[in-house]
């Protein structure tokens, strides 16, 4: 199954399978199937043609196919993302309705979407895409450490959760915005403090250095930013038919063989370490008497002096044995 192709004409099979009369004949409810950008609505008496939908995620798709249904929804999955997007949907698009939305996670245990979007704040559910977008998804890095709930109570404790309501939307105070929720929220920085005050403090607090635990330097931080307001953009659409797709390489992404995340822009190193690289890289050169990056030497191969022993355990270079 490494194969693509072959992912894609299985699927293809089992679509064509699930619309025949002997499958439908066991079928207990309504059920939706997709191939590329086709649907049908399944039933044990007839296949109803869907309107066409270009999602390239099936987690979107579940949530375009569920709004238009008149009955009760099961949506049978354990992805997270899945949940997220059902809550922010319901609370979208189906609230009006009253209808029943639950998802099964496992052979006996159901979560109700409705009781879950009625008892959250509007504020809170509006930004959960954005949230978990920022916070680590499928698509966007998960921060070290960092986790979920703890962001998620501190944001309402402190009514910050609507910082990151215009991440989705293609201006800068939107990232600005999502950045202040990263620098005191995800981490304990300051709002007056920039990212690399809030960096630098949190290195002289450690006790056991570490950057990996350090909230990411202003370059890496901005990229992450940028691939969370993406996926944000794409599951705000999720309701729609069709999703306008931004360009991904404007948002944190290389096309190198296929997408790859653009981690950060510019050099790797500060320049002080670079300029202090290169000057051990000059001593060095010329002290041992070689080019450094072809490695031919002019210079002999020291040979080594054999240690002469003394007294007691010494030897004539004073080490003792």
């Amino acid at each position: 199954m490494s194969d693509g192709n072959n992912k894609t004409e299985l699927i293809k099979f089992i679509a064509t399978y699930c619309q025949s009369e002997n499958f439908r004949s066991k079928l207990r409810i309504p059920m939706v199937i997709t191939h590329e950008e086709n649907a049908w609505l399944l039933t044990t008496e007839d296949v109803e043609k869907l309107p066409n939908c270009n999602h390239h995620e099936a987690d979107t798709r579940i949530i375009a196919h569920a709004i238009p249904a008149d009955t009760p929804v099961v949506v049978v999955a354990s992805d997270t993302d899945i949940l997220i997007l059902l809550v922010y949907a319901y609370h979208k698009f189906m609230k009006e309705t009253g209808r029943q939305v639950q998802m099964k996670i496992d052979t006996e245990r159901f979560v109700n979407i409705k009781t879950i979007a009625e008892n959250l704040p509007e504020d809170a559910i509006n930004c959960l895409p954005a949230y978990h977008s920022i916070t680590g998804c499928d698509t966007t890095s998960y921060p070290f450490g960092v986790g979920k709930v703890r962001p998620w109570t501190k944001a309402l404790k402190k009514k910050k959760i609507k910082l990151l309501e215009d991440l989705e939307k293609e201006n800068t105070e939107g990232l600005d915005a999502a950045e202040t929720f990263v620098k005191t929220i995800m981490y304990p920085g300051k709002e007056t403090d920039s990212v690399v005050d809030t960096r630098s403090k949190m290195y002289e607090k450690q006790k056991q250095k570490a950057s990996s635990s350090l909230i990411p330097d202003p370059d890496s931080l901005k990229q992450h930013l940028k691939r969370a307001s993406l996926q944000t953009m794409i599951w705000t659409q999720s309701g729609q038919q069709n999703i306008d797709y931004p360009n991904p390489t404007e948002y944190g992404w290389v096309q190198e063989d296929g997408l790859k995340p653009l981690w950060f822009v510019g050099p790797q190193l500060p320049p002080s370490l670079t300029r202090a690289s290169r000057k051990r890289k000059h001593r060095v050169e010329k002290t041992v008497g070689y080019d450094a990056d072809t490695e031919e030497s002019d210079a002999e191969e020291p040979v080594p002096k054999k240690p002469v022993r003394t007294s007691r355990g010494q030897t004539s270079q004073g080490l003792t044995i």
